[in-house]
């Protein structure tokens, strides 16, 4: 979806689309329990929603064919009902949205996901760890590491 529109927009201004380097950003589900990884999902899961709930990101659901979800969303905020917007997030819409691992195993997912898509991942969860707990960026720098060394 992403990679034709690149390759249409470069097309219309005389470039290759080998030539534009993709920037993504990337939620990650991250942890070596399970109760650090369902904190994690449930900050994603808010995220994917509102974003979802705006008119520039609603498409996406129809799109990956879960029809509705962005009516259902905005249902619920309309209503002052945050958590009922994030447990319109399965888990299924989640997957599509997050990569999910432990500490050990985040970079090899990260670049099996990305390589030969993104020149660079903006790890958007890294600073909300960050802002919660200043001792967690030991972690993400060791994640960093390890996905450029193996990209």
């Amino acid at each position: 979806m992403l990679l034709p529109a690149v390759a249409e927009g470069a097309s219309k201004v005389g470039r290759d689309a080998g030539e534009v380097d993709l920037l993504v950003p990337v939620l990650t589900i991250v942890g070596d329990s399970e109760e650090e990884k369902a904190a994690s999902r449930a900050f994603c899961r808010q995220q994917v929603a509102f974003y979802g709930s705006t008119p520039n990101y609603a498409f996406q659901f129809d799109l990956l064919g879960f029809e509705g979800a962005t009516t259902k969303i905005r249902q619920c905020q309309k209503a002052g009902d945050m958590a009922g917007m994030s447990d319109v997030i399965s888990d299924e819409i989640l997957q599509h949205y997050t990569t999910e691992a432990s500490w050990d195993d985040l970079a090899d997912k990260l670049v099996d996901r990305y390589q030969g898509v993104a020149e660079r991942l903006i790890i958007y969860t890294a600073g909300m760890d960050y802002a919660r707990d200043p001792s967690s960026i030991g972690r993400w720098g060791e994640v960093a590491r390890a996905v450029v060394a193996r990209a």
